[in-house]
């Protein structure tokens, strides 16, 4: 390796000189002039007579050219966004994919663009700002600004506390920022959206839609009797019917899922036979939060959910020659129990026995007599104000007693009959109107083909039963539909049970005629609510409007029908598959926007103060340590109108280090030089001044 000396032309003479002379040792200027170079420059090329500024520096024409070629960065970029924007909603091509291939390139590329144009626009700023006189902490800041990591080091390092920081910290952001941009600026879809008006029954008007109810005729209601009880015992006979409320409550459940395999008991159950979309309980789905009552809930995919009700919702409107996906909002009500805990009938009457008996007990002799062949194993009667210690049941009097400003206080009373006295028994069951959101979600895969729904959220929706009317409709629908309820498919035979008991039991074993079925004790009674409450609402859904829900009636209902006003009305989002098409976002188009507009507006400013500055470059450079150092002796007098790059270039051979320029003294001191005779290297145990 060659000798340092060697590289200064000094002689071993002159080295033995120095270290036999014990004046010279002490004193770094005798030193200094003894190792300076003899006799004119060894450096090639180093200007040897002082030049005009104008002289030394790359003409304007070239400085500005050679910063015009950043510019071209910036172009890049936006002829990359009008290609993109071109192809916006247009179908597949070579030229649209070639795109999409761009920019997942360019978002790779735009960091080191970024950083390309930025970072030497902040030095030309302060290469301008040093020229015209700043404070030193400004320049640094500016010349350390390279990449965002590098700002926020140099500002928390420099205790800079002014806007510039923020100016430059959120100049930086735009790095990946715009990166991100041009990654998501073009995306392929295929489908178009579209909003169409749909209808669906029953509303959330819940006076109106009851009202108008045939049950409350009796001339009409005996019309309608036959079809109330083919709707009814249709959906109770459904192969779907057979798993719900009895996952987990039935032995039978598992059973029930193979004869119909599993896909088909969970997508099964999401919609009625004519295609209605059922309801879920939203107390009995696993996330429900009753602190949160009115947030939305997902509804499981995977399981098979406890639905209000075996009849569902009707929808209508949504064209039938259309194929893709729709979703909505739809509102309604449905009724719900929470049953105590059952108590002999005998001895209970025993105990009550001052209760004012109405139509369906008749009265406790005739009740427990054993001809019971006019009268169903079940009864469903309503009790006002219950209370362990006086239990009323209603009469028409005493109706308007059973509600506040919260909704009804009714309390539903369930008997079961027994060919034993003793295994007969009674259950009372506050019933409850509640107000729900459903968010359903509707697919059909081909023309004219089944619309397949299911309901994918649910929250309460808040709403307030003090309005007259609404009570006033809930009285009379109560009085006239609870008894019709059990003279629809229970038994009037107390040895065999019929659907209603059967399926209150097990709803996998409805139809399996079991023996003494009035005995519930093995139901729990979260479960036997449940179910109670599910045979409830799909009795009320069946005496409404049969035609509404066996879709038999017109396509789309009318102001002139007769139930319009009972119909709620929504706005859908169809979505439809096309052809594929380009689709340009439009938030990460302005993002992109932005951060190129920025990117050529700072290729400008380096042109621009590139031009307007007559300082040379002497900021961010080693070689700018060599500038009038007396520690450095190589370097020969002259050549201050050189910038960094030219100064490195002409000095790159020189040997240079950070050392100590007074190693005899007892402080030392740290210097940039390029002699290895003038000091020492540094140590961890010496002071330096």
């Amino acid at each position: 390796m060659e000798n340092p000396q060697t590289t200064f032309g000094e002689s071993e003479s002159s080295i033995s000189l120095l270290s036999r002379n014990p004046s010279i040792k002490s004193s770094p200027t005798a030193r200094l002039s003894t190792l300076a170079p003899q006799n004119g420059s060894v450096i090639r090329n180093w200007p040897d007579k002082p030049k005009k500024l104008k002289g030394t520096a790359t003409a304007l024409p070239l400085r500005i050219l050679s910063q015009a070629t950043v510019a071209l960065i910036p172009t890049c970029f936006i002829i990359l966004g009008v290609f993109i924007s071109s192809v916006n909603r247009n179908n597949v091509s070579q030229f649209g994919n070639s795109l999409i291939q761009a920019t997942q390139v360019a978002s790779t590329l735009w960091p080191i663009a970024f950083a390309a144009v930025i970072g030497p626009m902040l030095k030309v700023v302060a290469l301008y700002r040093a020229e015209r006189g700043a404070k030193l902490g400004t320049i640094e800041m500016f010349s350390q600004s390279q990449t965002l990591v590098s700002t926020v080091k140099g500002c928390y390092s420099l205790r800079i506390l002014s806007y510039w920081p923020l100016f430059l910290i959120g100049l930086w952001s735009f790095s990946p920022a715009g990166g991100q941009a041009v990654l998501r600026l073009l995306r392929l879809e295929h489908s178009k959206m579209s909003n169409q008006t749909l209808f669906y029954f029953p509303n959330t008007a819940f006076s109106q839609v009851t009202s108008q109810s045939p049950i409350f005729s009796a001339s009409m209601g005996s019309s309608y009797r036959s079809h109330w009880q083919m709707l009814y015992g249709t959906v109770l006979s459904a192969p779907s019917s057979a798993v719900l409320l009895a996952n987990g409550s039935s032995t039978g459940f598992e059973d029930a899922v193979k004869r119909i395999s599993r896909p088909v008991a969970i997508n099964g159950t999401r919609q009625d036979t004519w295609g209605n979309v059922r309801v879920p309980f939203l107390d009995l789905l696993p996330q429900y939060n009753k602190s949160s009552p009115y947030q939305w809930v997902d509804i499981p995919r995977d399981e098979v959910v406890p639905y209000v009700s075996l009849v569902g919702v009707s929808v209508r409107g949504i064209d039938p020659s259309e194929v893709g996906e729709m979703v909505f909002t739809l509102s309604t009500t449905y009724f719900s129990l929470e049953c105590s805990l059952r108590s002999n009938l005998t001895s209970w009457f025993e105990t009550h026995s001052s209760v004012l008996l109405d139509h369906s007990l008749r009265n406790s002799s005739i009740f427990r007599n054993s001809n019971f062949l006019n009268f169903p194993n079940i009864f469903l009667d309503l009790v006002a104000n219950h209370s362990d210690q006086q239990p009323k049941f209603i009469n028409s009097s005493q109706m308007s007693l059973a509600f506040d400003s919260q909704g009804p206080k009714y309390t539903l009373a369930f008997g079961a009959r027994s060919y034993d006295p003793d295994q007969e028994t009674i259950t009372f069951c506050p019933i409850t109107l509640n107000y729900v959101d459903v968010y359903v979600d509707c697919t059909r895969l081909i023309q004219q083909g089944q619309l397949s729904c299911s309901a994918r959220r649910i929250r309460r929706k808040p709403d307030s039963f003090d309005d007259p009317n609404k009570r006033k409709v809930f009285q009379t629908w109560i009085r006239y539909a609870f008894p019709e309820i059990v003279n629809f498919q229970a038994s009037e035979l107390y040895s065999y049970s019929g659907v209603l008991e059967s399926y209150l039991k097990d709803p996998t074993r409805t139809f399996n005629f079991l023996n003494h079925a009035s005995n519930y004790s093995d139901v729990p009674m979260p479960v036997f609510s449940a179910r109670l409450a599910m045979l409830i609402n799909t009795f009320w859904y069946s005496v409404l409007n049969t035609s509404i829900f066996l879709n038999v009636d017109s396509a789309s209902p009318s102001p002139t029908d007769y139930n319009f006003g009972s119909w709620g009305n929504m706005t859908g989002n169809w979505t439809t598959p096309t052809l594929q098409v380009y689709i340009v976002s439009k938030p990460w188009m302005a993002l992109y926007i932005i951060a190129t507009i920025i990117l050529s507006a700072c290729a400008l400013v380096t042109i621009v103060l590139q031009s307007r500055t007559r300082a040379p470059d002497i900021l961010g450079s080693v070689s700018t340590l060599t500038r009038d150092s007396p520690y450095v002796l190589t370097v020969p007098p002259g050549g201050s109108g050189l910038d960094s790059t030219e100064r490195a270039r002409l000095l790159k051979d020189v040997w240079v280090r950070i050392q100590d320029v007074q190693p005899e003294n007892e402080i030392g001191k740290i210097a940039f030089s390029d002699s290895s005779e003038l000091g020492s290297r540094l140590k961890w145990s010496r002071s330096y001044e």
